[in-house]
């Protein structure tokens, strides 16, 4: 192999010559490699190999034609990510062939570190369900951090959600309830190869932090608490709304009930109406109770009266990021995320 002179060499250490041209020179065949401080499973969920390719063909690097691209991961080892690192310049014994492997710094952003060009950022935009918020306000810049990528949360009740998506509302990915996406992927709103099933949750009882607790440990104690509170939130327009109002005729006290019901709009959720003194206790999904200051959770509904809400996710038919979108999706079902899934009150899956 020809040694470089010293042009070349000083356009390797330096920006003075952009990246994208040695990509156009003639007869040239590049052998080039990225290592990520991940696992090759992490990094095909956070699409940062995808971002890495979108990033060397609009500088002219085709793979199979001028490009030959070599992975290496440290499957989260900082002495092996060390080790990995000291091989970025390996002299290649073909001809036409030079050798390089580029470190991406920790797990953010990605950059070939060694030319100095960053893969372009992307924005997408994603629509989660409220009783997902706090799970998206932790994972949510865990993503951007690994991928480099902006994501764009929209949190809301289901029935708003509903209407807005069924209007014509444009997004990359969707998280909410299981009915919900099911009625996208058939009005052709969300591909049906993406959906995956995320998490499901049950109810529960909240109180305001401090106060009494009453015994809802079998469906007659549970019924006694309702009957015996002076006034009880429940959410109007969620996933949940319509489970309840069945619970109530279950119990055989929907009339009794109707005076005492303090509905709560899409401005507010169930235990915020309980630490404002708006209603006494309140029934709502466990991840939205766990999430607010000032209450307290008395505990799940009893099993034989509980009722499951599942969440799953797709990409919309008209996504803008569909392959980030997907890659979002795919980290919600990894060992980091369904850690934090269950730290806010859901599980993990499909309901058992």
């Amino acid at each position: 192999m020809q040694k470089p002179n010293d042009d070349e060499q000083r356009s390797q250490r330096g920006p003075a010559t952009p990246f994208g041209s040695f990509a156009r020179q003639a007869g040239k065949i590049w052998r080039k490699g990225y290592l990520d401080f991940g696992s090759r499973q992490s990094l095909a969920h956070s699409g940062r190999s995808a971002a890495l390719m979108q990033g060397l063909t609009e500088r002219g690097y085709i793979e199979s034609t001028n490009l030959v691209l070599e992975a290496r991961d440290a499957d989260g080892d900082t002495d092996r990510l060390s080790r990995e690192a000291s091989l970025s310049r390996i002299a290649s014994t073909e001809e036409n062939m030079r050798s390089a492997f580029l470190a991406i710094a920790s797990v953010g952003a990605m950059m070939l570190l060694s030319q100095g060009v960053a893969v372009k950022a992307a924005e997408v935009k994603v629509i989660a369900a409220s009783p997902l918020r706090a799970v998206f306000e932790e994972l949510g810049p865990q993503f951007e951090r690994d991928t480099g990528h902006k994501l764009v949360i929209r949190v809301a009740a289901t029935a708003v959600v509903k209407r807005e998506i069924d209007a014509g509302e444009t997004f990359d990915a969707a998280i909410s309830a299981t009915t919900a996406i099911d009625d996208w992927i058939k009005g052709g709103k969300i591909v049906a190869a993406t959906r995956a099933a995320v998490a499901y949750t049950g109810l529960g009882m909240v109180v305001r932090a401090g106060t009494p607790k009453p015994d809802i440990g079998s469906t007659a104690a549970f019924r006694g608490a309702l009957l015996s509170a002076k006034s009880l939130a429940h959410s109007a327009q969620s996933a949940s709304a319509a489970d309840f109002k069945r619970l109530l005729e279950r119990l055989g006290i929907a009339e009794e009930m109707k005076p005492k019901l303090k509905p709560i709009g899409p401005d507010s959720t169930v235990p915020k109406s309980v630490v404002s003194g708006e209603a006494e206790i309140g029934i709502a999904t466990v991840p939205t109770i766990v999430a607010t200051p000032g209450v307290e959770l008395v505990g799940p509904l009893p099993s034989e009266l509980q009722t499951y809400i599942g969440f799953a996710a797709g990409v919309s038919t008209g996504a803008r990021q569909p392959e980030i979108a997907q890659a979002l999706i795919k980290f919600l079902a990894s060992p980091v995320a369904v850690a934090v899934i269950k730290a806010k009150g859901l599980e993990p899956g499909t309901p058992r």
